[in-house]
């Protein structure tokens, strides 16, 4: 399932912070194979999942900076847009 974010219509959102309203179709569970690092980038080869919002200090983002297909486009002391 993916949604409309309200600031960038045309970009859809695969999981945010408020979980509990992905629970229930298993996005949840994708979105900790993916910040588990079990299978970090199938999961979002599988989805096309085109941009990655997450903290800098990870592991997934370690893999993002050194992995290939993904570049940092901004970078803060929170995130990292991938």
């Amino acid at each position: 399932m993916r949604k409309s974010n309200s600031n960038a219509p045309e970009i859809k959102t695969s999981a945010d912070r408020r979980t509990d309203i992905f629970v229930y179709n298993s996005v949840f569970d994708e979105y900790l194979r993916i910040g588990r690092v079990r299978q970090p980038l199938q999961v979002p080869d599988d989805y096309q999942i085109e941009y990655v919002q997450y903290s800098p200090e990870t592991a997934l983002s370690y893999l993002l900076d050194h992995g290939p297909g993904w570049r940092v486009l901004q970078e803060g002391p929170v995130a990292k847009l991938y």
